[in-house]
């Protein structure tokens, strides 16, 4: 262990479910001949990888996957450490009192690049043309999503998710029952600008500083005293800093 203490702030899971959450209110709407409405469906999304994902549908359904079909799928598949958003990592933020011996402490996060396909299915190409244009336009190429990164600090945090492209994908590495289904495929790659903090650190508030100087000609001392005053004020109280000089030792 680097630190002799397990800890766990669940960022990843939390990056994940902002993701998931962006996409989980896609409709598509199928019309009559006239234009009406006969239908409208919300297209349900998984967290799972592209194979895995049709193999579930496929084991359940059959060739009858088409008859559940649009549906989406999204999987984290890859982290990459994010060196140009990386500030001084001995930098720390500070939480608020506890007491009024002991303060929380804990070092600047560590910048990664999360990387998301979202994979979209459909047998209809009128159905995934809807699904598309329901979610290019927000980015530009970025979209900014707010979360509480980390709640225990009080800290929130504007997370920046970049999409990176769309491609039009085919069935070849599904399996071979695939090929009697029709089946519609894109996929759309996102980045997300994430941070991960380090484990808490506790420090002892400092309410006194003694330096002493020695004058190197003639040996004799001078020690400075700064001090809290009053000396057992709080954190949250009216406090100065005294400072006493004294030629000699104390």
């Amino acid at each position: 262990m680097f630190v002799g203490k397990v800890f766990y702030w669940e960022l990843l899971r939390k990056y994940i479910i902002t993701v998931g959450t962006l996409f989980n209110d896609i409709h598509v709407i199928r019309r009559d001949s006239e234009d009406a409405i006969i239908k409208d469906i919300t297209v349900p999304i998984s967290y799972a990888n592209k194979r895995k994902f049709f193999w579930s549908l496929q084991r359940k359904l059959g060739d009858k996957v088409s008859a559940v079909l649009p549906r989406m799928s999204f999987y984290l598949t890859g982290m990459n450490y994010a060196n140009v958003r990386q500030i001084n990592p001995m930098l720390k933020i500070r939480s608020t009192i506890d007491d009024d011996v002991v303060i929380k402490s804990i070092r600047i996060p560590t910048p990664y690049d999360l990387d998301f396909s979202l994979t979209i299915w459909t047998n209809k190409i009128r159905d995934m043309d809807q699904i598309i244009e329901q979610i290019i336009p927000y980015f530009t190429p970025h979209y900014n999503v707010t979360i509480k990164e980390f709640p225990l600090f009080g800290i929130e945090r504007d997370v920046k998710i970049v999409i990176r492209g769309i491609q039009t994908e085919g069935d070849e590495d599904l399996n071979e029952e695939a090929d009697s289904i029709r089946l519609v495929i894109r996929s759309i790659q996102f980045l997300v600008h994430a941070y991960f903090y380090p484990p808490i650190r506790e420090e002892t508030i400092i309410r006194k500083i003694i330096n002493k100087i020695k004058d190197m000609d003639n040996e004799t001392y001078r020690t400075i005293v700064n001090e809290v005053d009053p000396f057992d004020a709080e954190y949250s109280d009216e406090w100065t800093i005294k400072e006493t000089r004294v030629d000699g030792d104390i």
